[in-house]
């Protein structure tokens, strides 16, 4: 945008020679314009918090998009791990997005029976506010768009059973989804093959995710752990240096507890 309104200047017919009174009248108005437009820009960049200070200690205060970036760099740090959401965070943007279209509806209203043209101070700036809100608004959906993919992914990953902690990092709406899509999921999973055969109980997706010849893998016992039952159903004696093929969804425990490892 700032380009483009470079070119045009640059693009328009210079004006005719003015008297030295229509100059001085119009270096008045500029004077005028700036210090009226300086005004309105700090208005649109200024955080919502003006005497907020960061945990730090410093002077420098962290606006709104800021914040939702540092975030998403924290969520982004660590892929394998979910951190708490930031309901400051998302409620600060969330404020900052009324405040400056509260700004932007009173500035409108307070334009709308003046002569002032598009390119003027006021409506520079009522354009700046509303590239800001967008900003925030993206930014923001970025944030809980990727929370959103993760907490599908863990659930896939792991079987689907999340650990508490994993949980408890969780928002309400976030649990809320999760329960939604886990009821759709199953009801899903349920129908599969109904078509064929009306007793079938359906395909567990989450426990067939890998083709068969990967599914089953060979594992080393480390010392002796009695017996384990597989989700398939069948009993393994766990006695040390044996090697047996366990469903891959069934090590990931044991080699937790350092009873087995991978081959």
């Amino acid at each position: 945008m700032f380009e483009d309104l470079v070119l045009r200047l640059f693009l328009l017919p210079l004006p005719p020679r003015a008297s030295r009174e229509e100059e001085e009248g119009q270096m008045q108005k500029a004077r005028m314009g700036n210090e009226s437009a300086n005004r309105l820009m700090k208005v649109a960049h200024w955080p919502l918090s003006m005497t907020e200070e960061n945990k730090n200690g410093s002077d420098e205060i962290l606006t709104p998009i800021d914040k939702i970036i540092e975030t998403i760099k924290e969520l982004q740090s660590d892929l394998e791990f979910l951190p708490p959401f930031r309901d400051d965070v998302v409620t600060v943007c969330v404020e900052e997005i009324k405040r400056l279209y509260e700004l932007n509806d009173e500035a409108i209203q307070n334009t709308r029976n003046t002569t002032n043209s598009a390119d003027s101070p006021e409506f520079q700036i009522i354009r700046i506010r509303q590239e800001m809100m967008e900003r925030i608004k993206r930014t923001t959906y970025a944030y809980l768009n990727e929370r959103i993919k993760r907490i599908k992914e863990f659930k896939w990953t792991h079987a689907g059973a999340l650990s508490s902690v994993f949980q408890a990092n969780m928002s309400d709406k976030e649990k809320l989804w999760l329960k939604e899509y886990t009821g759709s999921l199953f009801s899903f999973q349920q129908n599969i093959g109904k078509a064929v055969d009306e007793e079938t109980d359906g395909v567990n997706l989450i426990d067939a995710m890998y083709p068969p010849k990967n599914n089953l893998v060979p594992v080393s016992v480390l010392h002796d752990y009695g017996e384990i039952e597989t989700i398939d159903g069948v009993v393994v004696v766990m006695k040390a240096k044996t090697v047996h093929c366990i469903p891959r969804i069934d090590i990931e425990p044991l080699i937790r507890k350092e009873i087995i490892r991978l081959l």
